[in-house]
């Protein structure tokens, strides 16, 4: 007589049990991996297109000056004229926001006076750029789904003067006059879109209080990135000869740009 030879169903839910356990302890480290990997792609997508913007606006004339709401709404036409967009929405953005309603896209909007977007219809009236981060503002929503935002730091041209260097702020730059190398303006870039989570700014480019004067330069070591926003100064290349150009930096570790 032939003896059938098998599992039995412990032995099958012992092993289908310390698979649970390896699977619960490793994709979760997985996923995180992959999730970085794409916030990292979108962070130099977006740092080199805004690099590439400011060029190109140097050339033909456009770039914004020092400072101040004026310069900022300039900074954000740049943007919203030369992005590839799908449309604009209006939001405020706090650290732990929730998913944005993609059907509140407008396909033009009116910021400063200034209309943006299809031609066709009425234009909503947005918020204009504004100094705080936490705040309603505009956000420009392109083709690949990314957001761009705009705030300005400072207010007079002297508060980012010379050449900017992020490591050097240690206290809140909108006060300092003197030695500021702080940042200018502050694009904020959404690199997985609004409608997905967790809609907050990356700790190492983190801001302290509501105010985009605020922000300071802490942050130590190499955390891992594990939220959708960040934040892309831009500020004086601290020429001494001719008119100062624009130029930016990203507080970040150091192998993503």
């Amino acid at each position: 007589m032939r003896i059938k030879k098998g599992f039995t169903l412990a032995e099958i839910l012992i092993v289908l049990m310390v698979i649970g356990i390896i699977a619960t302890m490793t994709v979760p480290g997985l996923m995180a991996g992959v999730q970085e990997a794409q916030f990292k792609t979108g962070y130099k997508k977006a740092y080199n297109t805004i690099t590439n913007l400011l060029a190109m606006s140097a050339v033909d004339g456009t770039l914004p000056g020092k400072g101040g709401a004026t310069n900022a709404a300039a900074l954000f036409k740049i943007l919203a004229t030369n992005l590839s967009v799908k449309g604009f929405l209006q939001s405020a953005q706090a650290d732990t926001a929730g998913p944005v309603d993609m059907q509140d896209l407008r396909p033009a909007v009116t910021i400063a006076g200034q209309r943006y977007g299809s031609a066709n219809g009425t234009a909503a009236t947005f918020q204009d750029v504004t100094n705080s981060l936490t705040a309603a503002k505009t956000w420009i929503v392109t083709e690949d789904n990314m957001a761009y935002s705009v705030a300005f730091l400072a207010t007079d041209a002297n508060r980012c003067g010379r050449k900017l260097d992020i490591n050097a702020l240690t206290n809140d730059p909108s006060t300092n006059t003197t030695a500021n190398q702080g940042p200018c303006f502050v694009v904020i870039v959404d690199v997985n879109g609004l409608q997905k989570t967790p809609n907050s700014i990356q700790g190492a480019s983190e801001v302290t209080s509501a105010s985009v004067g605020q922000l300071l330069a802490s942050g130590t070591g190499t955390p891992r990135l594990t939220k959708d926003q960040y934040l892309i100064y831009v500020g004086s290349d601290g020429a001494t000869a001719g008119n100062p150009k624009l130029t930016l930096t990203g507080r970040l570790i150091a192998d993503i740009k």
